[in-house]
């Protein structure tokens, strides 16, 4: 008699598939694929949201008139272009009212057109199309990278104030109110900020604010008086170049390093200020964002693509369950 013996492809993968440079420090930490991978379409890939319906948008980074937004779908990878006109867009976030906010990293402080406000248009729950104003404000800004916004009132603001950080050494952290445009200066004299996290660790209580310092190789948490503190010593990961920051459901604060080549890499830090290495093996990995079933979507702009790490819960034992079913109907069938 025949025996009958079946092999899941995903236990050798390096005998069907090549090696990926990308790869996750721990397996458990779920599975690593390619959503979209296109030079055209996703050009200098940077920031990522999610809108209220969990459509997912990202930021093009390109320099002049064709910088600008674009909406990924997550079943398909398809990318369609929302809007263009936004040198150099790089972060991005949604209001509580549901606009579309984005940081225009060019240089030069002015009081126009380094903030954009943007309205996106949908046919039932998906994005069609969006139309683009930019924000005035009080203070000239120059370089705004970092960009988060206050989706409920706090020490740091009202809700939807805006918080804005500039890639500059020494660099401002600016509030504004959407509205008004009123500009303040919440802190100073950082080293090149960039991503902007608020969160507390999932430990619950008030928010902080934590900024990547990418010339300091640090991440920095902001007070709401300005006053500031160094997150753990980052030293013991060896962290160069902290880009994008963001708080995933698991109370981590992840950090991507933008660093050619196959040397990116994602960290991740508890409230400890203990750092450990999430993944490795990128090319300029940018920014994160996490979605409501706990997959983790991520930009990797110097290969035009995003990857999604989607959660493998007892990836182990449904293995092992499979494993001794088969043994079972092996010698059952003797």
């Amino acid at each position: 008699m025949k025996s009958l013996f079946i092999l899941s492809v995903s236990l050798l993968p390096g005998l069907l598939f090549p090696a990926l440079a990308q790869t996750l420090t721990d397996p458990s930490y779920g599975n690593l694929s390619i959503l979209s991978n296109t030079t055209t379409a996703l050009d200098k890939i940077d920031g990522l949201a999610f809108d209220s319906n969990g459509n997912l948008f990202g930021a093009l980074e390109i320099f002049g008139s064709t910088g600008g937004i674009a909406y990924i779908d997550k079943s398909t990878g398809t990318v369609t272009s929302m809007t263009t006109g936004i040198s150099r867009a790089d972060q991005l976030s949604f209001a509580p009212n549901g606009k579309l906010y984005v940081t225009s990293e060019v240089s030069g402080a002015s009081t126009s057109n380094r903030i954009y406000e943007v309205s996106v248009n949908y046919s039932g729950s998906l994005p069609i199309s969006a139309t683009t104003n930019s924000l005035t404000t009080s203070n000239a800004i120059n370089n705004p990278e970092g960009l988060i916004i206050l989706s409920a009132a706090n020490a740091y603001g009202t809700t939807g104030t805006l918080i804005v950080a500039e890639h500059l050494t020494p660099g401002t952290i600016w509030t504004i109110d959407p509205i008004t445009g009123t500009t303040s200066s919440l802190a100073s004299g950082f080293s090149g900020g960039e991503g902007m996290a608020f969160g507390n660790f999932g430990l619950g209580g008030a928010n902080t604010l934590f900024v990547a310092e990418t010339s300091a190789d640090i991440v920095t948490g902001v007070n709401s008086d300005g006053s500031t503190f160094l997150l753990g010593d980052p030293t013991t990961v060896g962290l160069d170049k902290p880009d994008n920051v963001t708080f995933g459901p698991d109370g981590y604060l992840y950090v991507s390093e933008d660093k050619a080549g196959t040397s990116g890499r994602i960290l991740r830090v508890d409230s400890a200020g203990n750092w450990e290495v999430f993944a490795t093996g990128f090319d300029e990995p940018q920014g994160m964002v996490f979605d409501t079933d706990g997959t983790m979507y991520l930009s990797e702009q110097g290969k035009d693509r995003i990857w999604k790490i989607t959660p493998v819960p007892e990836p182990q034992s449904a293995i092992l369950v499979s494993l001794a079913s088969l043994t079972l109907l092996l010698k059952r069938r003797r």
